[in-house]
């Protein structure tokens, strides 16, 4: 209810909300629970949006830069595919296409991997873990599972009741047996 939001040395808060939305575009990657990918554009088409919405590369370069992402994704031979045509995994796999294509700093994931059975859980952990490597990438990620951050990220936070109630190195809060946050 108070204070500023500083990211990259810009408070956020002394734009416009079209200025902002405009920021958040090509600052931010969103990767949500359930995809959000529009089901009547193709992937091709999905991952190209972003780019449209912040006017970012030319209209001629979009594609390929869009055919460049499914393919780091491992989805270059589904570009003009619909979504509802490919399975979960391979829908949260274009997702992140989709929050990469504005070459943004900073990758927020909402639950990436809580509504994928176990082996495709690993390929979107394997898959995010690879790109923050190649991109240099910061992540936010949010879940309930602490198995997830663990094999993803350094650093953890772990909120209670809307409140951070301890953050740290990753192995510290989870691998810990004496740590009330354990796993293992």
């Amino acid at each position: 209810t108070s204070g500023q939001v500083v990211i990259g040395g810009t408070d956020i808060y002394q734009m416009t909300e079209s200025q902002r939305s405009l920021w958040r575009g090509k600052n931010l990657g969103i990767v949500f629970q359930f995809f959000q990918l529009l089901p009547m554009l193709t992937l091709l088409e999905n991952v190209m949006l972003p780019m449209d919405y912040v006017n970012l590369y030319g209209f001629n370069e979009r594609p390929k830069r869009a055919m460049e992402l499914l393919k780091m994704v491992g989805l270059d031979e589904q570009a003009h595919t619909l979504p509802l045509a490919i399975s979960t995994g391979q829908q949260q796999a274009a997702a992140i296409a989709r929050a990469l294509a504005t070459d943004p700093p900073l990758l927020v994931a909402d639950e990436p991997t809580s509504a994928l059975d176990v082996s495709v859980q690993a390929q979107i952990l394997n898959l995010l873990l690879n790109l923050r490597q190649e991109l240099n990438l910061t992540y936010v990620i949010i879940t309930h599972d602490l198995a997830v951050v663990s094999q993803v990220t350094e650093k953890i936070a772990v909120m209670y009741a809307g409140t951070i109630v301890e953050s740290g190195p990753t192995e510290a809060i989870i691998y810990d047996p004496k740590h009330p946050y354990t796993q293992g």
